[in-house]
Formats: structure tokens, sequence, C-alpha cells
């Protein structure tokens, strides 16, 4: 019986739990990456509110971009919560 290849596609390869675990691993990542960006632009707002003349457009801008990254981040956490769970209870060996 003649099996037709597979195509070449753009789809991961490998098994669901090396695909999660890697999706998981660069998440991770993400969200570190994230949280340290968070904590520079907290720091530099901190920064331009000491100063005797302020930039109050500067300063909003700031703060909405800390904002942004903010509901980024919950989102990726909500994601990577998602992702653990379907790799724990797919990938997990059974007792």
């Amino acid at each position: 019986m003649f099996t037709q290849p597979p195509e070449d596609n753009d789809y991961a390869t490998g098994t669901f739990c090396e695909r999660t675990a890697e999706a998981i691993k660069s998440l991770k990542q993400e969200i570190e990456m994230k949280e340290r960006e968070i904590n520079s632009q907290r720091d530099h707002l901190g920064e331009l509110q000491k100063q005797p003349s302020q930039d109050a457009n500067q300063i909003e801008e700031i703060k909405n971009g800390i904002q942004a990254l903010e509901d980024e981040l919950e989102m990726d956490r909500e994601q990577l919560s998602v992702l653990e769970e379907e790799y724990n209870a797919e990938c997990s060996p059974s007792p």
C-alpha cells in the first residue's frame, strides 16, 4: 500500500509534550524579560519624578508603557498556567 509522504509545512516538529515543554520554556523567558523591563521602567519613572522640572508627557508615556507591559505579563502568566496544566495532564508520568 502506498502512503503519501507528509508534506512540508510550518508546523512545529516533535511530540505534543516536546512542543509544549518548549513553549513553556519560551514563555517563562518572555515573562522574565517583561518583568525586568517593567522594573527598569519603574526605576526610570522614579528618577524622572524626582527631578524638579518634570516632563508630564514623558511621565505619562512611561506609565502607559508600564501598564501595557503589566497587561501583557498577566496574559502571559495565564497562558503559562494553561500550558503547564495541559503538560502535567498529558505528559507527566502516571503513578
